[in-house]
């Protein structure tokens, strides 16, 4: 990738690789920051191999000119507090503190019940005749006619497009 210089680190042990880590240098902009990842095989947790790996990568990162290594792990939410988060203890211990929080939820969809399902979808197809999808496959994403509902739309919910961005004013021959 471009204004990215990537340097993997392997960990091995008898032969086996038990973990490593992938750090991007950034060499454009940014460049006292570098992102990283860091995994480590659970059956090789807490021998000294992630701390090896994390003291290398700030080794590269410092002759980089570097000064911040970001990375993600998962913590806890309210509720999993007696929950394992090898990643975070981890971080912790490195001297990592937390910046920005992003939660992710994994919707379990197994207990559904498929006829209610399947009465909502019917629902919403004789609710929406006269409607038809619109798939952006082969298919030119940005024609401005093809697309002036959306721009409309998108219009009047206050969207703009950014300065020196895409043009969306469209000609009453595009309408």
């Amino acid at each position: 990738m471009p204004g990215i210089d990537t340097r993997w680190l392997v960990a091995r042990r008898d032969g086996r690789t038990v973990g490593w880590l992938r750090l991007y240098l950034h060499t454009i902009e940014n460049t006292e920051n570098a992102s990283v990842e860091l995994t480590v095989d659970p059956a090789y947790r807490r021998h000294g191999i992630g701390r090896a790996l994390h003291e290398h990568g700030l080794r590269l990162l410092r002759e980089h000119g570097g000064r911040r290594l970001v990375g993600a792990t998962v913590a806890a939410l309210p509720g999993e507090e007696g929950r394992a988060f090898p990643g975070a203890a981890f971080a912790a211990a490195v001297g990592a503190d937390p910046a920005l929080a992003d939660v992710r939820r994994r919707l379990d969809v197994a207990g559904l019940d498929r006829d209610r399902l399947a009465a909502l979808l019917a629902g919403a197809r004789a609710a929406s005749t006269g409607y038809r999808p619109v798939r952006w496959r082969d298919h030119d994403t940005w024609n401005a006619a093809a697309n002036r509902h959306m721009i409309a739309i998108n219009e009047q919910l206050g969207f703009r497009p950014a300065a020196g961005s895409v043009d969306w004013q469209l000609t009453d021959r595009q309408l």
